[in-house]
């Protein structure tokens, strides 16, 4: 199952806002850090990034790292052999980093998984700096290519 992935961070090589996921078969994972709220904002990240955190004004949910890595885990764990599609390097390293809780420990999850980074990705966005959306634009540009 491929999973497509993007991250919103906070500036260059900075650290993870939100993260968003969407499976080939359509489920999808978004989770934003409560943790964001004591970073010191970049400028860009500050007008790019946060005013579209919650497109629909949902009132999105902030969450601290622990819910957010139990959440993932059962998420991950719907699926075998899964391969997480990214345009980015970045959005796969702040995933794996996600992914541990603490020294040699991790969150449980399928026991094959493979990274992928496909440039080629450039999927257009409904919401253009929201994690979800732009990993939904991802899927939506592979599928494309395929066809």
């Amino acid at each position: 199952m491929k999973i497509f992935l993007d991250t919103e961070f906070n500036g260059f090589k900075g650290d993870l806002i939100s993260i968003g996921m969407v499976a080939e078969d359509g489920c999808i994972f978004y989770g934003v850090r409560n943790e964001t709220k004591a970073m010191n904002i970049d400028p860009w990240v500050s007008e790019n990034v946060m005013p579209f955190l919650d497109p629909l004004d949902n009132n999105i949910l902030w969450e601290n790292d622990d819910i957010i890595q139990s959440r993932l885990q059962w998420y991950l764990l719907q699926y075998t052999n899964i391969e997480i599609v990214a345009d980015w390097p970045e959005d796969i390293q702040h995933l794996c980093k996600l992914m541990i809780t603490g020294a040699g420990t991790m969150i449980n999850t399928p026991n094959v998984m493979t990274f992928t980074i496909d440039r080629r990705l450039n999927g257009l966005s409904e919401v253009p700096h929201n994690a979800l959306y732009d990993a939904i634009g991802n899927l939506q540009h592979y599928i494309s290519m395929d066809e």
